[in-house]
């Protein structure tokens, strides 16, 4: 069965062919049945109610008819929301927003996506990365990456905490796009650090992901086309901070890239960063206090042994941050924003270029 590519590839095909259409669930189903052995994407798959949302969604709809996968942090209408967790379980009987905006777009949810237990880590157990099963597709939202990179769906929504979007799309070489805080509504969104939360999409291009951003964020004209890079002329590289962490094969890569920016004429411009360490450190300020106090009540109840014993290690670690440590750790954020912005301005900066991994 021929994989998902894109969903204007899908868009194509049907409108070359619009008995294609009826076909979609079947080969989405044929996909997942190849595929789901060996990846473990998926937490929950239900294809009566894909079947029924294919039937309802409007062939109008920007990504009609495109299978989709949500993460399961996302609350779906009449179906399970975990967070790939035994200690929780609901049955949501509404869509999150961003869902809805995705399901009212003509998207066809299958069902709900594997993530790191409550979206905290990196490796999405026990999800594996179609490029190489015997590497981790990144997490949390590894599921719905590793499902995308497989062509099993060729977008699925992701949610970002601390790189949870951007590590498992680098890992499996799909796009994730993380995008600023609170354009796109948090509600129906299981938490991990309120203050911290985003979500956002993974596709297989550029576009598509800002096709799927403007849909959850409700603009009005999502398949606008792109304006890119067209504007901007000076693209900042912080050498000192990733030359010491990139792997030869990374490096070797990210160079070739830098190169090829060169020759579409940008300039490339030395650019600091504070070290690897301080970001950590006003991180885990904000993220620990806010993730215990997010599952305070299953920690200390009966659902405790519920959570993986590593989980409940990393989230306790928050009840010792004191309060006066997460507020100076609220006041750098906001601190490091300006200075960042001041340092933008001053080296009319337009970006920053550098490797996710």
């Amino acid at each position: 069965m021929q994989p998902f590519t894109t969903i204007r590839q899908l868009q194509l095909e049907v409108r070359a062919h619009p008995d294609l259409a009826e076909t979609v669930l079947r080969r989405a189903r044929s996909l997942v049945e190849a595929w789901e052995p060996w990846i473990r994407a998926f937490v929950y798959l239900d294809w009566t109610l894909a079947e029924q949302n294919l039937k309802e969604a409007s062939p109008l709809g920007w990504l009609w008819p495109a299978p989709i996968g949500i993460k399961d942090l996302a609350d779906v209408r009449d179906m399970p929301t975990t967070g790939s967790s035994r200690a929780y379980h609901w049955v949501a009987e509404a869509d999150a927003p961003a869902v809805a905006r995705l399901r009212e777009a003509g998207a066809v949810i299958l069902g709900k996506t594997n993530t790191q237990e409550l979206a905290y880590g990196v490796i999405t157990p026990p999800t594996r990365n179609p490029w190489n099963l015997e590497h981790i597709p990144g997490g949390s939202s590894g599921g719905t990456a590793a499902a995308v990179a497989a062509g099993v769906i060729p977008a699925g929504l992701g949610t970002d905490t601390g790189g949870s979007i951007r590590i498992p799309a680098s890992c499996c070489g799909v796009v994730g796009f993380k995008p600023g805080y609170g354009r796109i509504p948090l509600d129906g969104i299981m938490p991990l650090a309120p203050t911290l939360d985003h979500v956002g999409p993974i596709t297989r291009t550029v576009e598509e992901a800002a096709w799927c951003y403007r849909i959850m964020a409700g603009e009005p004209d999502p398949l606008r086309p792109l304006k890119g890079a067209l504007g901007w002329q000076r693209l900042g590289v912080p050498w000192e901070y990733i030359e010491q962490a990139m792997a030869p094969p990374v490096a070797s890569n990210f160079r070739d890239c830098l190169h090829l920016l060169k020759e579409l004429g940008f300039a490339l411009e030395p650019f600091a960063l504070d070290p690897w360490p301080n970001w950590m450190a006003v991180q885990m300020a904000i993220r620990g206090p806010e993730s215990y106090r997010v599952h305070r009540e299953v920690l200390t109840g009966p659902r405790r042994g519920l959570l993986s014993a590593d989980l409940v290690a990393r989230l306790e670690q928050g009840q010792h941050v004191a309060g006066a440590d997460y507020l100076e750790g609220l006041a750098t954020r906001q601190a490091w924003i300006r200075r960042y912005r001041e340092q933008f301005a001053r080296l009319r900066l337009d970006a920053v270029v550098m490797p996710t991994l």
